[in-house]
């Protein structure tokens, strides 16, 4: 996180900003959020996830990215992955809308917002569901939101086992296959 960013910054502000380094910079309730790049582990795990669930999207009318900018009411955030199923909110730039899955893998400089300021936005703003994958403990745990804000389904898998979608009828992922090293 930005240590001088004392004043909340407006999202149409954010968006003329130019960053010089590499890092990936996210709006969060009015705050500028630098997360430094991932992990080769991470961007392995990350992969691996990419091609399970792309497989499964291939031939339907979603369909899913990497590190995309997605806004969401008056935040700008930068999800691991997300499928969306509208194609007309996706510009040049950005996504804009409430993604259907948004998967984030854990970091050590990441995991704190990622599970509670990134949850919160995405469960208040309508996403389905949201897996956070964690690369230290080898697990996945999946909040489904498809009966609303304050109606939280939670499931949770271990290396061992296969990460089934709420909201995708058939996507299941063998995690062994995620988190071989």
């Amino acid at each position: 996180m930005l240590a001088d960013n004392k004043e909340h910054v407006k999202l149409n502000d954010f968006l003329k900003m130019k960053f010089e380094d590499n890092g990936i910079y996210e709006l969060l309730n009015g705050i500028i959020c630098m997360s430094p790049r991932p992990s080769t582990f991470h961007q392995r795990i990350l992969t691996r996830l990419s091609i399970e669930i792309g497989k499964y999207l291939e031939n339907g009318t979603c369909e899913g990215v990497n590190e995309t900018q997605m806004i969401i009411g008056e935040h700008l955030l930068v999800p691991d992955y997300f499928v969306y199923c509208d194609e007309q909110n996706m510009g040049e730039q950005q996504y804009t809308g409430t993604a259907t899955l948004v998967i984030e893998v854990l970091s050590k400089s990441t995991a704190f917002r990622d599970l509670s300021t990134k949850l919160n936005i995405y469960k208040e703003h309508g996403i389905k569901e949201y897996w956070v994958v964690s690369q230290h403990l080898k697990t996945v745990v999946i909040y489904d939101f498809t009966k609303g804000k304050n109606d939280v389904k939670i499931d949770e898998y271990s290396q061992e086992m296969i990460a089934t979608s709420n909201v995708f009828e058939g996507l299941k992922v063998d995690l062994h296959k995620i988190f071989k090293q």
